[in-house]
């Protein structure tokens, strides 16, 4: 009995960790002029988790990072760097250094140059790490940004798993 009391604590304390989503994404667009187009990331976070920065110091919390891709290759343009709001840097518990992070919002932002009159659409991918004071998880999601200036609300895929260290 004391065994399967056991086992069934372990069990509902992985599927919690895995059911986690402590940051959500939604999408938007800000035409700048007839070609140019401003793609907003807004993310939210719940309390007590951190969104790490693009910008960390090796040896720390893995930087979040985006891919920009499209079907149609060369249909559009980065225009400079993905801009970051402004970020909370401490001491992480975790890391046991300095890291710089995000708590409750943040916005990523980036410009582009659309090539093509066909793309209504532009896709991304986003690859973070957030953690509390106590666990870490990291993700991916599938970023889209209709070009018409509608919202997304962005679901979040666990990459958890894939990440053989004890030290997560």
């Amino acid at each position: 009995k004391k065994i399967l009391c056991l086992f069934l604590g372990i069990f509902l304390s992985i599927n919690s960790i895995k059911s986690q989503e402590p940051v959500s994404f939604t999408t938007s667009v800000n035409p700048i002029s007839e070609n140019k187009y401003e793609l907003i990331i807004t993310s939210s976070i719940e309390k007590n988790w951190r969104l790490y920065s693009q910008f960390l110091k090796e040896g720390g919390a893995i930087p979040t990072e985006f891919t920009f891709k499209n079907e149609v290759t060369d249909s559009f343009n980065l225009i400079g760097k993905m801009i970051e709001s402004e970020t909370i840097t401490k001491f992480d518990p975790i890391f046991q250094l300095d890291q710089s992070y995000f708590i409750d919002s943040n916005t990523f932002k980036q410009v582009i140059e659309i090539n093509s009159s066909e793309i209504s659409k532009v896709f991304a991918n986003i690859m973070y790490q957030a953690c509390d004071d106590s666990l870490c998880i990291f993700r991916e999601s599938e970023l889209v940004f209709n070009l018409d200036g509608t919202s997304r609300n962005i679901k979040n895929e666990d990459l958890t798993t894939l990440i053989n260290d004890g030290s997560n």
